[in-house]
């Protein structure tokens, strides 16, 4: 795991204990001026919503050199909680619908 990868995990993990915190406050989650951290407490507020952290050793990252998926998730990114490994994985799924007859996809 490179430096950059556990420093982006590490303030990931922290982000996500923030949330939680915040969710426990109302008074101050109420004060957030942004709308999407004000949605993150509050999904981090469900009761059956457990987070954890998923930590790779892989150096593998094909989506580092997909000119076209780093486009789409730079427009995607704000609007999702998906993560970029999963992402990842709906586009090369999404890739592959293209070969199946019309209907077959619901």
């Amino acid at each position: 795991m490179s430096l950059s990868n556990l420093a982006r995990l590490l303030g990931r993990s922290a982000a996500i204990g923030c949330f939680s915190v915040a969710a426990k406050l109302p008074l101050v989650a109420s004060l957030v001026p942004s709308a999407k951290l004000r949605r993150l407490i509050g999904i981090a507020a469900l009761p059956d919503l457990k987070y954890g952290g998923i930590y790779s050793r892989s150096a593998y990252s094909p989506w580092d050199g997909d000119a076209g998926f780093r486009r789409v998730l730079s427009a995607v990114r704000s609007h999702t909680l998906v993560d970029e490994y999963r992402c990842y994985e709906l586009w090369q799924l999404c890739g592959q619908i293209g070969a199946l007859e019309p209907g077959d996809v619901l």
